[in-house]
């Protein structure tokens, strides 16, 4: 499925683009705060999953294998023959099926991925090392659906309900149904393609912070030990959402990192 997404910057023909995938309860939007730095270096494309922002009004995926597969239908249709891959939590878990789906892709026309950035998030949904088990979290948002939301998305903050910016990331979910965000959790938690990463031919950047509640640093080190030849970042004094706690070392970190870059890559933008 070709799911809702938006181009920034699409006549900037320096590089590859940078797509963006967001994670649970959220949506493109989620990187609003970033998208003013990187579109100077890249256009940057941010797509919103099945379930969730523009794509709301279609059921999420119970798996995050369909995820990626409609995340790279909506890349291909944009026109792109190479491409940037940066994916937060849930998002990260897409992008990285994406990497495995993409190095078992022979077909010569398929849009070809870069470099890959996996984001406070891990190739095995259930390591017991989150702030609650996905089977509470599933409990509480049936209990008390827009309750459990915003409790869910302040353990993201490290002032959680205090942040500044915790009630524009709530406000994200709004149009998210308990349906959607139930799948969403199913997929997460039987996700596990640990076993499928070295097929991966991308280069990958793993980010972690330094306080995550959902993807801690003793977590993000079970991805790093099966990805030894991708390199690592943690942002200090940042949780879950260290892109808005910390923007600047947040862009820094991932500018760096895309800075060696082919110098043509795009066929066209289809806007």
């Amino acid at each position: 499925m070709i799911l809702q997404y938006k181009i920034y910057n699409p006549n900037n023909l320096d590089g590859p683009p940078l797509v963006m995938v967001h994670g649970f309860l959220c949506a493109g939007s989620f990187y609003s705060n970033n998208i003013t730095v990187f579109e100077k270096h890249h256009p940057i494309i941010t797509i919103d999953l099945a379930g969730f922002g523009d794509s709301a009004e279609y059921s999420a995926c119970n798996n995050i294998k369909d995820m990626a597969l409609d995340v790279l239908e909506t890349i291909a249709n944009c026109g792109l023959s190479h491409y940037y891959l940066l994916g937060h939590s849930m998002g990260g878990m897409v992008a990285l099926q994406c990497g495995v789906l993409t190095a078992e892709d022979n077909n010569q026309h398929t849009p070809q991925l870069l470099k890959l950035i996996a984001y406070a998030t891990n190739s095995s949904g259930d390591l017991g090392e989150r702030f609650e088990s996905f089977e509470q979290s599933k409990v509480r948002l049936q209990n008390n659906y827009q309750s459990a939301k915003a409790d869910i998305v302040s353990t993201w903050f490290i002032q959680g309900k205090s942040d500044p910016n915790f009630e524009s990331v709530l406000q994200c979910s709004e149009h998210v149904s308990l349906q959607s965000a139930l799948n969403a959790i199913q997929a997460m938690q039987h996700f596990n393609i640990t076993y499928l990463l070295q097929k991966i031919t991308a280069k990958i950047l793993i980010i972690g912070a330094q306080y995550d509640r959902t993807y801690t640093p003793k977590s993000i080190s079970f991805l790093r030990a099966n990805l030894p030849n991708a390199n690592y970042k943690e942002i200090a004094n940042t949780a879950h959402n260290a892109h808005i706690e910390d923007p600047s070392s947040f862009a820094e970190i991932v500018l760096a990192f895309l800075a060696s870059r082919p110098q043509s890559g795009i066929v066209k933008l289809n806007i």
